[in-house]
């Protein structure tokens, strides 16, 4: 009867772990959605705002291509190179990380 008893004893604490658990994982993301909420802001009026975004944009890519064209290039040569430095090191950081 007594491994019965711990049994019984064990769930019941296994529960309470699973529900303070549980209690905790809600408070925690409460928390994450208020702190967030600037960020999440600031998205909706960015994705808002997109149209225009785009338009300046284009016409400051127009303007550049037709006074510098060899200095959009170049513009454009750097950021490529910076994402394959980015690329290169976020692939050394988790090479040893990848689970398949």
């Amino acid at each position: 009867m007594s491994s019965r008893q711990d049994r019984q004893r064990r769930k019941m604490q296994l529960l309470h772990q699973v529900r303070s658990q549980r209690a905790e994982i809600r408070r925690l993301g409460e928390e994450w959605s208020r702190r967030m909420q600037p960020v999440d802001a600031f998205w909706e009026t960015l994705y808002r705002l997109r149209a225009p975004v785009m338009l300046c944009s284009g016409l400051l890519l127009m303007r550049g291509l037709r006074r510098k064209p060899g200095r959009l290039l170049l513009y454009i040569r750097r950021a490529a190179g910076v994402w394959g430095t980015v690329r290169f090191i976020r692939r050394q950081f988790t090479a040893g990380k990848r689970v398949r």
